[in-house]
């Protein structure tokens, strides 16, 4: 566990007043907290749709810390255990890279390589520095910023670039279709609330038709009745929300 303790002094050098900002460090479940209730907003935390989605940004957080202070960590079993799950990271990021047309992976197949060489080498001559850390926090927190913004490990998390509306999680995806069938729904009625208007019109078209044409009077009350027109516009309706 780690305290992170920020003093901000106010003017003039002798201060009358001091602003502590704070943080906590848990290097075992590798994530950042406070003691106390905080307000996001104030300390520049995005909105998060879930618990899970608000873990990943302060999980990449903790790496950003490790990155800024790794003289202050130890090499132990925990960040060995985190080395070797980024190497398996870039593995398959080279592998997705290079297979699938939508990847979220943020590098190419040929810079995972690279990357993965890198903690490969660390790991072979055994070296335990501060530079092994800082690496190993540089590249976590680059993966866990693209985890986040692709919500990975949640219920409509991006697992390709190319996918749709299938992908979505079903619970998501029955809300929408629930509020798509609302409006049309809503829609419908609005239309249906016009019918006595559109009659009326058509009433007064007949009327003239049949002035200016009476030999064909019959014909054109058939054509234009009120019934056929009724159906027509339902019928119409209901196809252009198909």
């Amino acid at each position: 566990m780690e305290i992170f303790i920020d003093l901000d002094i106010s003017d003039p050098p002798d201060p009358t007043t001091v602003t502590v900002s704070y943080y906590m460090v848990d290097h075992r479940s590798r994530q950042i907290f406070w003691n106390s209730n905080v307000q996001f907003s104030a300390i520049g935390i995005p909105p998060c749709e879930y618990k899970g989605h608000l873990k990943s940004f302060l999980t990449t957080e903790y790496w950003v810390h490790v990155d800024y202070f790794p003289a202050h960590m130890t090499f132990d079993e925990n960040f060995s255990d985190a080395e070797r799950e980024l190497m398996d990271i870039l593995g398959h990021g080279a592998v997705d890279e290079g297979t699938a047309p939508g990847s979220t992976c943020i590098w190419a197949a040929s810079e995972c390589s690279d990357y993965r060489t890198v903690l490969r080498d660390f790991r072979i001559m055994d070296e335990n520095t501060s530079y092994r850390i800082a690496t190993i926090a540089r590249i976590w927190t680059a993966v866990g910023r693209a985890r986040h913004i692709n919500c990975y490990g949640l219920p409509n998390a991006l697992l390709d670039r190319l996918q749709g509306l299938v992908a979505l999680a079903p619970a998501q995806l029955g809300f929408q279709t629930a509020i798509h069938g609302l409006a049309v729904l809503c829609l419908f009625i609005s239309l249906l609330r016009q019918m006595p208007v559109l009659l009326d019109g058509l009433s007064h078209f007949r009327q003239a038709l049949v002035a200016a044409f009476p030999s064909h009077a019959e014909g054109m009350a058939e054509m234009y009745s009120p019934s056929i027109a009724t159906v027509l516009y339902l019928v119409i309706t209901i196809l252009a929300f198909l």
